[in-house]
């Protein structure tokens, strides 16, 4: 998918959902994947230009998908700033345990670790910044 469509097909979901005749219930959620699934193309195009020419890509993700080194910038209506900066990728959070989670770098003066877990975050928009 090329860049000029994925926003073209954003777009058209997003005007879908401000039109004169409200959609149901039904056609809200397909309009809403609709638009993810631009956004997430877009996004996906945008990762493979040079960073250099083009700066960091603010990306939407899920929870699986940060990787160390991105920073994060909000967890749904949560925005965090400064970000919050992943140091290990979604794992066992200590050797040997069946509890996963992404764990990010303390700031400063912190002294509680922070992890964000599966069941904390379902459903919830991830949105980093990578590069």
């Amino acid at each position: 998918m090329r860049e000029t469509d994925a926003v073209t097909m954003a777009i058209w979901a997003l005007n879908a959902m401000v039109s004169p005749m409200p959609p149901s219930e039904e056609e809200q959620a397909a309009v809403l994947a609709q638009a993810d699934d631009a956004i997430r193309a877009l996004s996906t195009i945008r990762a493979t230009l040079p960073i250099e020419e083009h700066g960091p890509v603010t990306l939407p993700l899920r929870l699986d998908e940060l990787r160390a080194g991105d920073e994060v910038l909000a967890l749904g209506s949560i925005a965090y700033s400064p970000p919050r900066r992943v140091i290990a990728e979604l794992g066992p959070i200590e050797p040997g345990s069946v509890v996963e989670g992404v764990e990010f770098a303390p700031r400063p003066g912190e002294t509680t670790r922070f992890v964000l877990y599966p069941a904390h975050v379902s459903g919830q928009r991830i949105v980093a910044r990578r590069g």
